[in-house]
């Protein structure tokens, strides 16, 4: 056991294999680039992929498989597209985030499975969860070449080795629990703010399980041909940092992880001049490099209800998730059902290595989503899309 790294609640999805046909991504996998493998192959409307800016297509960054645990009820996942057009690299409107959701019908009848033959235990796939304790030890094997890219990575501190593979440390007293999670101060927040209340202009009706009622979608989509990124599948696995991270700074990493506060490597930044020079050198910056540095080739970052891990706390998506008042939500509100976002994952620097992007030059994307993962409208295969909240923040 090494007792000189902890555990955080952050998932990271790194590379593993390439896509190729003989490692062929389905609806439950996560993976960059390529192409998007729709729940029960029900296309989204390509509409919903143009980008904000330049009304053309956006390419396809990455699907996440992001089931909720304990809610069997769905299946559920997460796509990402952008913009590759020059004129739209910095426009705010040029990445698009869809929750996807496939509501699963139970028979009420049933109480418990049927007894199946072993031959067909056999050959039933195995849908498993990424963001359970259980995944790490039933994820792909690690590619030995999944680190080896053309383009180097930006935020890698090319003189400090990788991380090694530290044992997952057993000893609880490393971990302390949370005493409010971001979720919870978002979802209060939302309660105090006024602008989150439904009008009576706005009214959504709801089902038994308090569930927005939709009419059913009837029309079928194409997606259609787009210029594609080349595909990696990402493991996910926990973040581990070294134990002597200074507590100060890893609070802005995790919502999850408070560490008492012991002496660190990077010294004291408090009440040094640099402060108020340009955003390369903020302390949100430095933060965001240095916890980087650990996992240099993680490419997802993923903590439903936690905080972000941001390059900036001075431009606009920075300043909406460093508010002074930590139980107001500014996020805007689901365009569905009005319940509050909350955050929920994050593409890092490393994504644009790997996909090889000539374009991009944005240093994080944030995703917020529906707090209640509310089900948007579906069609006769209970599948339906909803467009999330994107926020970027640029180099």
């Amino acid at each position: 056991m090494n007792r000189n790294w902890l555990t955080t609640k952050v998932w990271l999805g790194t590379p593993d294999v390439n896509v190729s046909d003989q490692e062929t991504p389905d609806q439950y996998s996560t993976f960059l680039g390529d192409s998007p493998v729709f729940l029960e192959n029900v296309s989204v409307n390509p509409d919903d992929i143009r980008c904000g800016n330049c009304n053309s297509y956006c390419r396809f960054l990455l699907q996440c498989y992001a089931p909720i645990e304990g809610d069997e009820s769905k299946e559920r996942a997460l796509y990402i597209w952008a913009c590759h057009d020059q004129a739209c690299r910095r426009s705010s409107k040029s990445v698009i985030c869809l929750r996807g959701v496939q509501v699963v019908q139970y028979s009420k009848q049933e109480t418990e499975p049927p007894k199946k033959a072993p031959a067909e235990e056999v050959s039933k796939p195995t849908k498993i969860n990424p963001f359970t304790s259980s995944s790490s030890s039933t994820t792909k094997a690690s590619n030995p070449f999944s680190s080896s890219f053309s383009s180097p990575n930006p935020f890698a501190l090319s003189s400090q080795p990788s991380s090694p593979c530290p044992d997952p440390p057993k000893d609880e007293k490393h971990l302390i629990k949370t005493q409010n999670s971001f979720a919870a101060m978002a979802l209060t927040g939302a309660n105090k703010n006024p602008e989150t209340k439904n009008s009576s202009s706005d009214k959504v009706y709801v089902d038994a399980q308090n569930m927005p009622i939709h009419p059913q979608v009837t029309t079928t989509y194409d997606y259609p041909m787009i210029p594609k990124f080349p595909g990696m599948f990402l493991t996910l696995d926990s973040e581990y940092l070294p134990k002597s991270l200074k507590a100060k700074e890893m609070k802005k990493g995790s919502s999850s992880l408070k560490i008492q506060e012991t002496m660190d490597s990077y010294g004291n930044w408090d009440n040094e001049s640099y402060e108020k020079s340009p955003a390369v050198y903020e302390k949100a910056f430095r933060n965001f490099t240095d916890l980087i540095s650990h996992n240099p080739t993680q490419c997802v970052r993923y903590e439903r209800g936690g905080k972000p891990l941001l390059s900036s706390s001075r431009d606009t998506v920075g300043k909406m998730f460093n508010n002074a008042d930590p139980y107001t939500n500014t996020l805007p509100v689901c365009s569905l059902c009005k319940s509050p976002r909350i955050f929920e994952m994050q593409l890092m620097p490393y994504s644009i290595s790997v996909l090889d992007d000539e374009v991009a030059e944005w240093s994080t994307i944030l995703v917020a989503t529906c707090s209640v993962d509310c089900r948007p409208p579906l069609n006769k295969y209970q599948v339906g899309y909803a467009k999330e909240w994107v926020g970027i923040q640029w180099e």
